[in-house]
């Protein structure tokens, strides 16, 4: 937090598609999945009885963690267990925070109905038609027989849930694979090697053509895009349509539910039903062609030897696993809620000392400098006399609540503007082993100074390579939108470098010299700071602006990710 620097500008341009998510056609059966606790929804002990517990448990594959969920209107549902078949109950009818949940033979009253709201992490929240509470872990528990109740939705993890389709794959494919019909044993094939979007996907003879070569991309609770190696677009549900004999085609990537695909085992364990997310039908090869450039469509699931596809994989080298292959989402803040920031996630430094860089600004615990609208943290920065500070701001601190070894840390973010204000994306070790700052280390995401607009840094400080010693590590991009749009800044760290990244553009790498913890104190645990600082010796370099008051200036964050790298990421 405390720089001044050469520059080395790297000019950054993206613009993000819209996205319009469809309703999931739920067919067969599901696990739901916690993501707080990872344990899975079930009826306790095997019981079949009206009435019977409803908790979650480690998943063991038992009749009583498996659901179909069967629409019955207006977008509502009811999840009947397989084993008991009874259907998800709020007891009572009540309306209450933390009344319980238990199964109950299906009477069509609204205590059994739900709405399965997708989030943008790809969990749901289960909200009860009749109260407006969600499906909430009791008291956050992560143990075995946890309870399920029904609260007020916050957005904590303990409230979302993944629900995953029985036999779906769940774990990153890594490589580039062909895919062979069973009926005809020819593959999955871009017609004429076309790389537009729309264009059409039919069946053909292999001969080992990169239009006829699939990556599989892992998104989590079952599901995978499915990317032509000749094109870097999507297999894709045309328009995405619902109905029998909808064709596929290749698109670019929008995020849309017609691009997700799971991967269901048939019992010949070779062969896959390939199961659309938004439709819930398979790729079918139409008519049970065996020919050359026969089409292929979306069909109601019959399982039969049109509809079964085997991935053989064509190659698997050693080159580093891009992130969206295998990454796995363990730690986040999407901001769907409204008031103080979630206290399960977030802490907050408060005071005002200029914290070492002779800052300006008291930072608070109060709403005023640090809440969430529904959709997005918004920290501010104000001007205001406060126990001795001109100005007040927020900082928020993940420590104690989520601290990471390795990762790929990702904010998307917008910045306030003028100057004096210096916003930062940073991390602080949690236990600082090595001793005070600089010694166990500091990462700077991403800082920013309002008096040198579009232009964002990432650096490193350990105790050899500081700002203190003319040599601390900092790298520089340059993006015309930090102020008026949101980015995402991220790194991606491992035990050999840490790479920084603004929109998936990776613009600097600090490598570990292997020379010891002086330049490399990066094996242990950090947490994750964001802030609003106000003046110093950075911030405050060109003067303070306070007409820049006349409006809010804010640093606004749609979701905060922390994922666990797997694969050949490390």
């Amino acid at each position: 937090m405390n720089r001044l620097h050469q520059h080395a500008f790297l000019g950054v341009m993206f613009m993000a598609p819209s996205v319009v998510l469809g309703s999931t056609n739920f067919i067969g059966l599901y696990k739901i999945i916690n993501k707080h606790s990872g344990k899975a929804l079930e009826v306790t002990a095997l019981s079949e009885a009206d009435g019977a517990n409803i908790q979650q448990w480690q998943f063991v594959k038992g009749a009583n963690q498996y659901w179909r969920i069967k629409q019955v209107g207006n977008d509502q549902y009811i999840l009947i267990n397989q084993l008991s078949k009874k259907v998800l109950d709020v007891t009572s009818a009540k309306k209450n925070d933390g009344n319980n949940i238990q199964q109950w033979s299906d009477n069509g009253t609204g205590a059994q109905r739900f709405l399965l709201t997708e989030l943008k992490d790809g969990s749901y929240k289960i909200t009860s038609k009749l109260t407006g509470k969600v499906l909430d872990v009791q008291d956050w528990a992560t143990n075995d027989g946890g309870n399920i109740s029904q609260w007020s939705w916050h957005g904590g993890d303990n409230q979302r849930w993944d629900i995953i389709p029985q036999h779906a794959l769940t774990e990153p494919m890594k490589g580039t694979y062909k895919i062979v019909s069973k009926i005809s044993n020819k593959v999955i094939d871009v017609a004429e090697r076309s790389k537009r979007g729309a264009a059409n996907v039919q069946q053909w003879q292999y001969g080992s053509s990169d239009n006829q070569h699939w990556q599989l991309l892992y998104q989590g609770s079952g599901y995978y895009k499915i990317k032509a190696q000749h094109s870097g677009l999507m297999l894709d549900v045309a328009n995405a349509g619902t109905n029998n004999g909808v064709n596929i085609q290749q698109w670019h990537e929008n995020g849309n539910d017609a691009q997700l695909f799971s991967l269901i085992k048939h019992s010949s364990s070779q062969y896959f039903l390939v199961r659309n997310k938004l439709s819930g039908k398979v790729l079918d090869v139409t008519d049970w062609a065996t020919y050359d450039g026969a089409n292929i469509q979306q069909w109601q699931t019959s399982a039969q030897d049109n509809q079964l596809w085997k991935f053989e994989l064509v190659s698997n080298d050693d080159k580093p696993t891009p992130p969206d292959q295998c990454k796995k989402l363990v730690w986040h803040d999407e901001f769907n809620y409204q008031g103080k920031p979630d206290p399960s996630k977030w802490g907050y430094d408060t005071g005002g000392s200029g914290w070492g860089n002779n800052e300006l600004q008291h930072y608070t615990d109060r709403l005023e400098n640090a809440r969430v609208n529904g959709s997005r943290l918004i920290i501010e920065a104000k001007k205001e006399n406060f126990h001795g500070n001109k100005y007040t701001s927020a900082r928020l601190v993940t420590r104690g609540k989520g601290d990471w070894t390795y990762g790929r840390i990702e904010v998307k973010a917008k910045l306030p503007a003028g100057r004096g204000t210096w916003p930062a994306i940073w991390m602080l070790p949690t236990d600082w082993k090595h001793g005070g700052w600089p010694n166990s280390g500091e990462i700077d995401i991403m800082e920013y100074v309002g008096y040198e607009p579009n232009v964002v840094h990432g650096a490193i400080h350990t105790e050899l390579r500081n700002h203190m010693r003319g040599n601390n590590f900092m790298v520089h991009a340059k993006h015309d939108q930090v102020e008026e749009a949101e980015q995402v800044y991220a790194i991606e760290w491992n035990k050999n470098k840490i790479d920084f990244f603004i929109n998936n553009h990776k613009y600097g790498t600090y490598q570990n010299n292997g020379k010891g913890v002086g330049y490399w104190p990066f094996n242990e645990r950090f947490h994750l700071i964001l802030n609003i600082a106000f003046g110093g010796n950075w911030g405050g370099a060109k003067g303070i602006d306070d007409s820049i008051f006349n409006r809010p200036v804010t640093m606004e964050v749609d979701y905060v990710r922390v994922y666990q790298l797997k694969g050949n990421c490390q």
